[in-house]
């Protein structure tokens, strides 16, 4: 019964911990935009991206970056959004990349998203 009760408390230590986000993930989820100095990455992204997954890693080049991915509605169809941001080692994070359905976006595109996000989010608010 012992051994039990170590293997399930194993387990949920386990699971717990696989769903933590790492440091670098919450630098972004809790940071915000210039522009938007008022809502969090996270809100504007839970607001506005259906089943966002977030992820850090370190590249090749020896750079942090932070995807997250989900789904939007991106002309009248469900697509695929990947979202990547870089950290520098002063904790400041910048766009880097986007993709929609695989393609990569022009900055512009992330612009017009961001804005689309955060109207989404005032109007949730209000």
């Amino acid at each position: 019964m012992k051994i039990k009760k170590i293997i399930v408390m194993m387990l949920l230590s386990i699971l717990f911990i696989s769903c933590m986000d790492s440091e670098e993930v919450q630098k972004v989820k809790n940071g915000s935009l210039l522009m938007y100095k008022n809502v969090t990455i996270e809100e504007l992204v839970n607001g506005f991206v259906k089943d966002p997954e977030w992820e850090s890693f370190v590249a090749d080049d020896g750079k942090t970056y932070v995807n997250i991915e989900g789904f939007i509605r991106y002309n009248g169809e469900k697509s695929k959004l990947g979202i990547q941001y870089r950290l520098d080692p002063d904790d400041r994070f910048w766009f880097n990349a986007m993709t929609i359905n695989g393609e990569e976006q022009y900055e512009y595109v992330y612009r017009e998203l961001m804005y689309k996000m955060y109207q989404n989010y005032l109007k949730k608010k209000y």
